[in-house]
């Protein structure tokens, strides 16, 4: 279980941060703040999958 959620849990970030990308070149975010905007998105990414598995260990 904890294998697939791992698994999961790479390919989803690797995905936001490809959508990050995205929204960064069709906004024109300058490079300087582009780092600020991955660094927000990957923190809440990551707590969002570490509520979701504490979630999934309580039920």
């Amino acid at each position: 279980m904890i294998i697939v959620y791992l698994f999961l849990a790479v390919f989803l970030i690797m995905y936001m941060n490809v959508l990050m990308e995205r929204f960064c070149q069709v906004k024109e975010v300058p490079d300087e703040k582009q780092d600020n905007v991955f660094q927000t998105a990957n923190i809440f990414t990551i707590i969002l999958l570490i509520t979701t598995y504490i979630e999934i260990l309580i039920i």
